[in-house]
């Protein structure tokens, strides 16, 4: 028997295409095994694990695999499904027509044909239409064969490189190298040297990808018109790193390209740092790129307000397609762009104004005085809660700036003043706003039935805040495992064995039966109300529910699978993902 094809189908993850044994009785299911092993169909039906102790069974399984009769009338429709299966039919490899087959739906199953097949045409041509990559599979001669290398190349995926497989001589001619760049301009890597100086070549893939600039020939990076065509792409394929030393420092180029990518300043000559126009085009872009320029500019009223107006949250950028994984050093990513302003224009009204009214925590960076101008932190805290924690403690002191920032963000109450905390109003606004605000409330408050409740309503989990007496409150218990069923975890055992509140629970969150009371998880409601909301709950049910007919039937057909099903139950849980994987 060949063990390979014996292994492959007590695989569970087999290709079997059909999963229907489980649902017959074990005598009926014998006889269909075997029936189906002796006319060449064992291929529809997936094999019980107790099946496979079973004499009969294993030897009409056996039989099946030995049968190259039956065995290759299974191969095309398995392999057309999944034709990376084609590696393990060893006897069905040299057949043209299956590989054939095979390649038409997926290229990559070239590289589990014989040599002789992958320097068949007709099979390799079929396949790098299915993907240009393949093309590393085929035979030597056909990687050196213009028609199917034109074909992969016009074919290649959206990280494929087949030029790289091609023979050297088909790496320098002109026509496919230009309908390879024309479709990806990285590919110019994997060109000749001599198609990497030529004009036509270059700019073609320059204006594909501006990256590509990183490939041209030196004379080429030196040119103006091509590094002009690869610095006017955005962000990531940006080539102006790879331009000549002469093309950096070039104010045309220059200004195209900051235009284009935010990231050039901080790689531009000191002279283009202090040219107004440039800095205002980058900052205008981003924000953040003030950083890079001279500190003359920085403290240029003009150009800083442009900066926290056009601030822009951003981060690393990769190229995860290429060779390199480059990323730009944007170590401004996190930054808000005021940060970089000269502390004269930091204790400007207008400039601070606009830039607490773009993003609340640039009053972090703001003067001291200006920390403490009501009208500034006003703006702050009604765009960002938490830029709160950056005002003057007066301010810290004040109602209508504290109440503000809670309603923006529930925690900012942290930063209010010990006397505020404790104000009804205010803390009632902010654990509406975020439920857990409930920690940073007084003493007072947090024993306050009203305040809790409410807290709870907005968070469940709230609740771990609330006061040993509140927590034994069946009202607020209740409420807020009706928002959140893992609220249980924080009420008291006395509660967690009560039936209205554990019933509320698991309807809520079903796992969250492992918090009921030993008695309520053997209460057959309750754990059948859980099961069904997610039937891993199944698991923390009591020994004797876990073997219960209905429960497990129940589980299995609740939206999640469960872990610890009876395992008499296994083969229908099997069939159920089934189905419900297919349709």
């Amino acid at each position: 028997m060949n063990t390979v094809f014996f292994n492959l189908f007590f695989d569970r993850d087999g290709p079997n295409l059909f999963n229907i044994g489980g649902m017959y009785a074990d005598a009926l299911y014998k006889e269909r095994i075997i029936h189906a092993a002796s006319i060449g169909e064992l291929y529809r039906y997936y094999l019980k694990p107790t099946a496979q102790h079973d004499v009969e069974i294993r030897e009409a399984v056996v039989s099946f695999f030995t049968n190259e009769e039956y065995f290759c009338a299974w191969p095309r429709t398995v392999i057309v499904q999944n034709p990376r299966t084609l590696k393990k039919f060893y006897s069905c490899r040299g057949d043209k027509d299956i590989v054939l087959a095979a390649v038409k739906r997926n290229g990559e199953a070239l590289q589990y044909a014989p040599l002789s097949l992958r320097g068949n045409h007709d099979i390799v041509l079929a396949a790098v239409k299915n993907g240009g990559d393949t093309l590393q599979y085929a035979s030597d001669a056909l990687k050196d064969n213009f028609e199917i290398v034109l074909a992969a190349v016009t074919h290649m995926g959206e990280s494929g490189r087949p030029l790289v497989f091609a023979s050297d001589a088909l790496k320098g001619n002109f026509e496919i190298v230009l309908a390879a760049v024309t479709l990806d301009g990285y590919i110019l890597k994997d060109a000749s040297d001599a198609l990497k100086g030529n004009f036509e070549i270059v700019l073609a893939a320059v204006t594909q990808y501006g990256r590509a600039l990183e490939f041209a020939s030196a004379a080429l990076k030196d040119n103006r018109e091509i590094v002009l065509v690869a610095v006017a792409h955005h962000y990531e394929e940006n080539g102006f790193q790879y331009a000549s030393e002469e093309m950096k420092n070039d104010r045309e180029v220059v200004l195209t390209a900051v235009t284009h990518d935010q990231s050039v300043l901080q790689i531009v000559s000191n002279d283009r740092k202090h040219d107004f126009e440039i800095v205002l085009a980058s900052v205008t872009q981003y924000g953040s790129t003030l950083k890079f320029a001279s500190y003359t500019l920085q403290n240029n009223h003009e150009i800083v307000l442009a900066a926290v107006t056009h601030h822009k949250p951003k981060y690393g950028i990769y190229d995860n397609d290429r060779d390199n994984n480059w990323m730009i050093d944007m170590d401004i990513s996190n930054n808000n762009a005021f940060e970089f302003a000269s502390d004269a224009l930091k204790d400007n009204f207008e400039v601070v104004l606009t830039a607490v009214k773009q993003f609340g925590s640039a009053l972090e960076y703001a003067s001291d005085a200006l920390k403490d101008n009501r009208e500034i932190v006003l703006a702050a805290v009604k765009h960002d809660g938490d830029a709160l924690q950056y005002a003057s403690d007066a301010l810290k002191n004040t109602f209508e700036i504290v109440l503000a920032a809670v309603k923006h963000d529930g925690d900012a109450l942290e930063y209010a003043s010990y006397v505020l905390r404790g104000n009804h109003e205010i803390v009632l606004a902010a654990v509406k706003q975020t439920g857990d605000a409930l920690q940073h409330t007084s003493y007072a408050l947090q024993n306050n039935h009203e305040i809790v409740l409410t807290a709870v309503k907005q968070y469940g989990t709230a609740l771990r805040f609330a006061p040993a007496v509140l927590k034994n409150n069946h009202e607020i218990v209740l409420t807020a495992v009706k928002r959140n069923g893992m609220a249980l975890q924080y009420a008291p055992l006395s509660l967690r064995g009560n039936h209205e509140i554990v019933l509320a629970t698991v309807k809520q969150y079903g796992t969250a039966l492992r918090f009921a009371s030993n008695d309520l998880r053997g209460n057959f409601e309750i754990v059948l109300a859980a099961v069904k909301r997610n039937g891993d709950a199944l698991q923390y049910a009591s020994t004797a529910l876990q073997d219960n007919r209905e429960i497990n039937v129940a589980a299995i057909f609740s939206e999640i699978s469960p872990k610890c099903l009876n395992k008499k139950y296994d083969m229908l849980d099997l069939y159920v993902r089934g189905i419900r994987s297919i349709y």
